[in-house]
């Protein structure tokens, strides 16, 4: 597995050259992305978080936002896994705010916006702020329902669960 990590890591590096000069939507941004996802298998999150900040950057400056919000939620989890809760929590509810204006739109938002409330919730548990954490997993059993997502909906009352544990 971790030989396999490695080139794949190495794959990642080489749509990285080959595109670094392209401009295309989505390249070399996806190239990024994959290698800090390689990096995070791996266990070198900070260079796997080096990686998504510059395959961000260019997924902004490209106006490319199904790369942009799915990065955001790896650069979040990358800040929660170092222990900086408060600035995971500061781009998740920012990303709540957003994909609330878009869940709608199709299923794929709504599942990154349910997405984005369960770790608000798990990051707010982390923070010991446990008020919190049952506003907004009780926001996400409500929203689950409404869209019959049953996976969601059950790592809600999970949630749920350990929060009335907890306090």
């Amino acid at each position: 597995l971790n030989k396999d990590n490695i080139t794949s890591k190495n794959y990642a590096d080489s749509i990285i050259d080959i595109t670094k000069y392209v401009q295309h939507k989505s390249f070399p941004a996806v190239g990024y992305f994959l290698k800090g996802y390689w990096c995070y298998q791996l266990s070198e999150y900070q260079e796997s978080l080096h990686n998504y900040l510059i395959g961000d950057s260019i997924a902004k400056v490209r106006k490319n936002i199904t790369q942009y919000i799915g990065n955001r939620k790896m650069i979040a989890l990358l800040k929660n896994r170092a222990g900086n809760y408060q600035g995971a929590l500061k781009m998740y509810l920012k990303e709540i705010d957003s994909l609330n204006l878009i869940k709608k739109e199709n299923s794929v938002n709504y599942t990154e916006y349910l997405n984005r409330v369960y770790n608000t919730s798990l990051t707010y548990m982390h923070l010991k702020n446990l008020d919190s954490a049952r506003i907004y997993s009780k926001r996400g059993l409500t929203e689950s329902l409404k869209i019959k997502d049953t996976l969601s909906y059950f790592d809600f009352v999970y949630n749920l669960g350990v929060i009335d544990y907890l306090s």
